[in-house]
C-alpha cells in the first residue's frame, strides 16, 4: 500500500483519521490504534515482512532499555551498542546487499555462487535500520532517554507516514508528540493541504514525466537523438523530485493531521549554487544522519585537511551504497563526492569567488543532472551508452520528440520548472484580499486533488521511486 494508491486514499486514511479524531480524548488507545494501523499499513502486501517489523523492533526496543539501565557504566554500554549497531549492518547486508556481494564475489573472484531467490527484504529497511542507528547512539550518549512504554516504541518504529521512505524522524520529537496534544483545526487543514500539495506533484508532475523518462530508456539501445536525451533527462531532474519531495509533502501532511511533526527534507534543492548546497537542501534528513553519525563521530574536519578529505570520501561512498545494491550506485556516491571534495580545495580560492552566480547555478544543475543519469540507469554500461546519446545520439534515433513528449509532458515540465523557482512573498493588507487569496488557494488545492483522482483512475499505477530504498 502506498500513498497515491485508491485502497489508501478512500478507504485506509479516511478510517485512520477519522478513528485519530474519535480517539483524541484517550491517549493509550489513540497510540494502540495508531500502531495498530501502521502494522497494517507495513504488512498490507506481505504479512512475513510484518513479523520481521516485530522481531525487529523487540530486540531494539530491549537495547535501548538496557542502554538506559547501564547509564553510568560506560563499558557496559558499549557492550550493548557495538553489538546493536552490528545487527542494524547485518539487516541491511544480508536483506539488501547480499545477491550484490556473491555476484560481485562471483566475477571479481572467479567464484561459483548462486544468488539467494525470494530473499525476504523488508519495506523501508535502510530507513529502519538508520533511525535504529540513531537512537541507539542518542540514547547512549544520554541525549534522550529510551522510550519505556512498547506502544510508544513502535509506533515510532513503525508509524506508517515515515516507514517505507523517511523522513528520518529524531524520537526525542516523537516522544514529545507522543504525548497527545489535540490536533486544532488550523493544523489538520494546514496537514490536508499539505497533502493535496504532494498527491499533485506525485500524479500530476512526477508520474507524467516519468512516463516519457521510461518510454526514453526503453528505446535507448535501439536509438534516441541527443535533443531527446537532454529533455529525457531534464524530465527525470524533475521527475525525482516531484516524486520524493511529493511523497514528503504527502508524510509531513498526514502528521500534521494525526497530531505528529516530522522534519522537512527539502528546501528549493535546484536553485543552489554548488553541489554542497544542493546535498544540503536535498535529502536534508539522510544528510544530516550521516553528518551526526558518521561524519563527525570519524572525525569531521577536526583532524586536518586531508583527514577531512578521507572522511568526506567515506561518506559519499557510503551514501551511494546505501541507495541500492548495484555497482552503478556506488559510481553515483563516488562521483558526487569528488565535486564535493573539489569544492572543498577551491572555494577559499579568490577566483572561484569571482565566478558569477548564475555560472555557479548552472554549473551545478549540470553537474546533478549528469548525476541523474548514473542514478536512473540500471547499470553502468546503460549511463556510459545515455551519455553518448547527449553528445551524439544513440543508434539511428528512429523517433522524434513528438513519439516521447505530448503536450501533457511539456506543461508538466513547464509546471515543474516554475514551482522550483523562488516563490514570490505578497504583502497583502486588506483582510478582505486575503481572505479571497486563501480562498482561491483553497479552491485551487481542490481542483488539484480531483484532478489527480481523475488521473489515479485513467492511468497505471506508479510506485514512488524511493520505495525501492
Amino acid at each position: 500500500m502506498t500513498f497515491n494508491s485508491v485502497v489508501f486514499l478512500f478507504l485506509f486514511l479516511p478510517v485512520v483519521l477519522l478513528g485519530n479524531v474519535l480517539m483524541a480524548g484517550k491517549l493509550q488507545m489513540r497510540k494502540y490504534y495508531l500502531t495498530l494501523a501502521s502494522f497494517l499499513f507495513y504488512g498490507w502486501c506481505n504479512t512475513r515482512i510484518l513479523l520481521f517489523l516485530v522481531v525487529f523492533g523487540l530486540v531494539h526496543y530491549w537495547l535501548g532499555r538496557l542502554l538506559d539501565c547501564c547509564a553510568e557504566r560506560q563499558e557496559a554500554k558499549k557492550l550493548i551498542l557495538l553489538p546493536g549497531i552490528a545487527l542494524d549492518i547485518l539487516c541491511l547486508f544480508f536483506t539488501k546487499y547480499l545477491n550484490y556481494a556473491i555476484s560481485l564475489g562471483n566475477s571479481l573472484l572467479g567464484m561459483r555462487i548462486s544468488l539467494v531467490s525470494n530473499l525476504l527484504v523488508p519495506l523501508g529497511i535502510s530507513f529502519l535500520c538508520f533511525s535504529m542507528i540513531a537512537y541507539q547512539v542518542d540514547v547512549y550518549q544520554k541525549k534522550t532517554p529510551a522510550f519505556r512504554s512498547m506502544v510508544d516504541f513502535f509506533l515510532y518504529l513503525s508509524f506508517f507516514p515515515k516507514v517505507s521512505q523517511g523522513p528520518i524522524a529524531r524520537h526525542d520529537t516523537f516522544a514529545e508528540d507522543l504525548l497527545g496534544k489535540r490536533v486544532s483545526l488550523d493544523t489538520f487543514t494546514d496537514g490536508l493541504r499539505r497533502f493535496i500539495a504532494g498527491l499533485g506533484k506525485k500524479v500530476l508532475l512526477a508520474d507524467v514525466l516519468g512516463s516519457s523518462v521510461d518510454l526514453i530508456y526503453g528505446n535507448l539501445a535501439t536509438g534516441i537523438t541527443a535533443g531527446t536525451a537532454w529533455l529525457g533527462i531534464l524530465c527525470y531532474t524533475l521527475q525525482i523530485y516531484y516524486d520524493f519531495s511529493g511523497y514528503t509533502d504527502m508524510a509531513i501532511g498526514i502528521g500534521k493531521m494525526l497530531g505528529f511533526r516530522l522534519p522537512e527534507n527539502f528546501q528549493k534543492p535546484y536553485l543552489s549554487k554548488s553541489v554542497s548546497e544542493f546535498w544540503r537542501r536535498w535529502h536534508i534528513t539522510l544528510g544530516m544522519w550521516f553528518r551526526e553519525y558518521v561524519y563527525i563521530p570519524m572525525g569531521g574536519n577536526r583532524r586536518g585537511f586531508w583527514r577531512t578529505l578521507v572522511n568526506l570520501s567515506a561518506v559519499w561512498l557510503l551514501t551511494g551504497i546505501w541507495h541500492g545494491a548495484s555497482t552503478h550506485f556506488v559510481v553515483w556516491g563516488v562521483y558526487f563526492g569528488c565535486f564535493v571534495i573539489l569544492e572543498k580545495c577551491i572555494s577559499p580560492k579568490a577566483w572561484y569567488q569571482k565566478i558569477p552566480v548564475f555560472v555557479r547555478w548552472l554549473a551545478t544543475f549540470l553537474i546533478v543532472m549528469m548525476g541523474w543519469v548514473i542514478f536512473r540507469s540500471g547499470s553502468m554500461s546503460e549511463a556510459m551508452l545515455y551519455f553518448k546519446a547527449l553528445m551524439v545520439g544513440s543508434g539511428q534515433g528512429f523517433f522524434k520528440l513528438g513519439y516521447y513528449f505530448d503536450l501533457s509532458v511539456y506543461l508538466a515540465i513547464g509546471v515543474g520548472i516554475v514551482l522550483t523557482l523562488p516563490q514570490p512573498r505578497v504583502q497583502v493588507n486588506s483582510k478582505a484580499l486575503s481572505g479571497t487569496l486563501l480562498a482561491a488557494r483553497d479552491v485551487g488545492l481542490l481542483l488539484v486533488l480531483l484532478t489527480s483522482i481523475v488521473f489515479m483512475m485513467n492511468s497505471t499505477y506508479q510506485s514512488f521511486i524511493y520505495f525501492q530504498f
